[in-house]
């Protein structure tokens, strides 16, 4: 089970190739769950009443980000053949001896 969830957990966060994590992705579960932390803190060590209409204009600005940041990144991505197992195309190189 443990296994599942961090398969999927890794096919969530990596980019196309499934072995680079990307960073937009990431930072933004980061900050997802900062968000959450910082919620359930307030409430309870600071006994806050919970405002529904502030908390999720909040969550929305979150994901706003993030999806923005990932639609961005994803510009930048290289189009990697999953089904090939390889990488993406190696640099021509050529070598000059004198």
């Amino acid at each position: 089970m443990f296994n599942t969830i961090g398969n999927v957990t890794k096919d969530i966060l990596t980019e196309k190739d499934g072995q680079s994590f990307d960073i937009t992705k990431v930072i933004w579960v980061i900050g997802t769950l900062v968000y959450f932390g910082c919620t359930f803190y307030d409430m309870i060590k600071n006994h806050a009443s919970f405002n529904y209409l502030n908390w999720s204009v909040g969550f929305a600005g979150i994901l706003a980000a993030g999806s923005a940041g990932v639609k961005i990144k994803e510009t930048t991505e290289q189009n990697v053949d999953v089904t090939s197992n390889q990488g993406p195309p190696a640099a021509n190189v050529t070598t000059v001896v004198n």
